[in-house]
């Protein structure tokens, strides 16, 4: 393969708020298949949010499209996560996490779907 890539982003950055957009784009070219091209597409969008002082609120947004013109099929793969933290004090952190992948092919060869969730709890025990 040979691959070409652009790129481009842009952030806002708050007291509060964090969020960024990007964007890139691959073209490349098998060179195992006489030059077939190949493209990607993937757009991202970040942000972390603090409506208080001890919580964190960080979603994420992705989507990704692959063309490939050799054979015609496209995939897409879309995903999303949440991320919650919560710091009550130095002591006691709570988090969670939850996300969802997904990967589907025009041509229905590839259909799969994924969903997790993890929790967090850190506790500091001083002893006595």
């Amino acid at each position: 393969m040979r691959n070409n890539t652009l790129e481009a982003a842009l952030s806002y950055n708050s007291k509060n708020w964090n969020a960024r957009v990007a964007s890139s784009y691959i073209f490349g070219r098998d060179l195992l298949r006489n030059g077939a091209e190949n493209n990607v597409k993937k757009e991202v969008m970040t942000a972390s949010f603090c409506p208080l002082n001890t919580l964190t609120i960080s979603p994420t947004l992705v989507y990704r499209e692959e063309v490939h013109e050799w054979s015609g099929v496209r995939i897409d793969s879309p995903t999303a996560s949440l991320a919650l933290q919560y710091r009550q004090s130095q002591r006691l952190l709570i988090g969670a996490m939850g996300n969802y992948t997904g990967t589907h092919s025009c041509d229905g060869l590839i259909d799969s779907e994924n969903i997790g969730g993890k929790g967090l709890l850190l506790w500091d025990v001083q002893p006595s």
